[in-house]
């Protein structure tokens, strides 16, 4: 056998090699995207803290702003602090923070 030929014979079979490891990582990526997907575990999640009121398309954290948006309105605050305990309850303890 010639230099020439035994050159060629040993880079192809290092293209082979080369083949065969990237088939085999890519099966070994397939197959363990296929256990994912057989074996899913659902992810626990906390609720997030409630920390403000939505009211009238706005978010209001604190009574003041809530109670300026009210009176702009011609409402007062102590009549839906009244009308709305809980509501009041968490601006009052978002405020005292």
């Amino acid at each position: 056998m010639s230099a020439l030929a035994i050159r060629r014979g040993a880079s192809s079979l290092s293209l082979w090699l080369a083949v065969a490891a990237f088939a085999l990582v890519l099966a070994l990526l397939i197959a363990a995207i296929a256990h994912t997907l057989q074996h899913v575990q659902p992810v626990r999640s906390k609720a997030p803290p409630v920390n403000a009121v939505v009211w009238g398309d706005r978010v209001f954290s604190t009574p003041t702003p809530l109670a300026r948006w009210l009176k702009a309105r011609g409402l007062s605050y102590s009549a839906w602090a009244h009308r709305h305990p809980p509501a009041n309850h968490l601006l009052k303890r978002h405020e005292a923070r």
